[in-house]
């Protein structure tokens, strides 16, 4: 499955074997990095954190990243059940209809703000369906073969 991967992602204007030796290569490499982690009756918190401040740090800036990671990693332990393996598909979108407390993440998403009052009369409300992630910008740096020694940095999606 991984080398079917490596041959979906190659890029067609590389020589054709130099990606299949590369990914062939990082596989190798991460096959020698990886840790097997075994969830027992308790799991191993640490590990989950990393896992999770990794993830969560390529959507967020890095310190909100720091502060939200507990909060994921005690909502995921929270629902998990002791004889199961953690199924994050099984995460699941409740309606909060009582006031109590709740160990773990409550996300309120609606379209309102707190200023906002609770009776409007001929108004119009625009909700748009905005990306909330942090897009970390990649940089390339072209540099033009013909006609000189002339680099430009221009930011990708542009």
């Amino acid at each position: 499955m991984p080398l079917k991967a490596c041959k979906m992602f190659s890029n067609p204007t590389s020589a054709p074997k130099a990606p299949s030796r590369y990914c062939q290569k990082t596989l190798h490499l991460l096959e020698n990095f990886k840790t097997l982690v075994v969830m027992g009756d308790e799991p191993d918190r640490e590990i989950l954190k990393m896992v999770a401040r990794t993830t969560i740090r390529t959507k967020l800036y890095e310190a909100l990243a720091d502060q939200l990671t507990d909060i994921v990693v005690n909502s995921v332990l929270c629902i998990r059940k002791p004889e199961e393996a953690i199924d994050l598909f099984m995460v699941e979108i409740m309606h909060m209809r009582h006031k109590f407390d709740v160990e773990g993440l409550v996300l309120d998403h609606g379209s309102r703000h707190p200023d906002m009052k609770r009776r409007a009369e001929n108004c119009f409300i625009l909700t748009c369906n905005v990306s909330l992630e942090y897009e970390k910008r990649i940089f390339l740096l072209k540099c033009r073969a013909e006609g000189g020694n002339g680099c430009s940095l221009k930011a990708s999606g542009r």
